[in-house]
């Protein structure tokens, strides 16, 4: 019969699990006591749960986003970091106005965002982190009477923090429902001088006039005729459009598939 090892539970090795440790301070025969780092990491990490970051997504911060492929610096994704930690910078004294990342999938756009909430929570500043989809989804779910969680309830909580993430930004097919909802949310935030930040896949641009079809919404021969791709305007509405243009500056991301580029290793 194996025999069971209980787990060990390792101490941190500066405060042994306390909390606190010993500092050095000059002219002092006696070290002051002050937090431990351990403990704060450990609330980070609970901030960051609350926060809604999902477990794959933890370890993302400025410092693991990678801006080189090849040996080669990518300009676009330095420009995306600069004007992320840009922002964490000067929020909220000197600038409230949130970053719309756009750029195809796999560039890092998520990452930034991720590690944007990171370091706001480590600031003590309310932050929160939304997959588009999975906000969609938790919303219907709230219509089954067997849901615990009310609609007014879900949104109340992402309405009303500080800084919300909404991330993969018009990855839902357009229809009545999701419009309506969705610029419920960003008009609220808008209203209350509310910071939003947002990634999407798609291309950054206005909606397109009637004559101005994009090429998703066209017949096959149309299709092939046709150049242009279906933007986040032509996605999310004129009315959803307009809000993000004043709430957010834009900032392009191009290059690789970072994660095809990691399977292929």
């Amino acid at each position: 019969m194996a025999t069971v090892v209980p787990e060990v539970e390792v101490s941190c090795p500066l405060c042994g699990g306390s909390g606190w440790r010993p500092e050095a301070v000059e002219d002092r025969p006696t070290p002051r006591v002050v937090p431990c780092e351990c403990k704060q990491t450990q609330q980070l990490e609970r901030r960051m749960q609350r926060a809604g970051i999902p477990k794959r997504f933890a370890d993302r911060s400025f410092d693991t986003f990678r801006i080189e492929h090849n040996g080669d610096v990518n300009d676009s994704l330095s420009f995306a970091l600069s004007a992320a930690r840009r922002f964490v910078r000067e929020y909220p004294m000197l600038n409230k106005v949130g970053l719309l990342f756009h750029g195809p999938c796999g560039i890092g756009k998520s990452h930034l965002a991720v590690a944007i909430v990171r370091e706001l929570l480590g600031k003590n500043i309310g932050a929160t982190y939304c997959n588009t989809k999975d906000l969609l989804q938790n919303l219907r779910y709230s219509f089954n009477p067997i849901s615990q969680t009310s609609e007014a309830e879900l949104l109340r909580g992402i309405i009303d923090t500080e800084v919300l993430v909404l991330d993969d930004l018009g990855a839902e097919r357009l229809t009545d429902w999701v419009q309506e909802t969705m610029y419920h949310v960003i008009n609220s935030r808008y209203q209350a001088d509310l910071t939003t930040l947002i990634t999407t896949n798609l291309e950054y641009g206005p909606p397109g006039t009637e004559e101005d079809v994009p090429v998703s919404r066209l017949s096959s021969d149309q299709a092939r005729r046709a150049t242009r791709k279906e933007t986040l305007g032509d996605r999310v509405g004129q009315r959803i459009w307009s809000r993000l243009t004043e709430m957010c500056r834009a900032v392009g991301m191009q290059g690789e598939d970072q994660r095809e580029r990691l399977r292929r290793r």
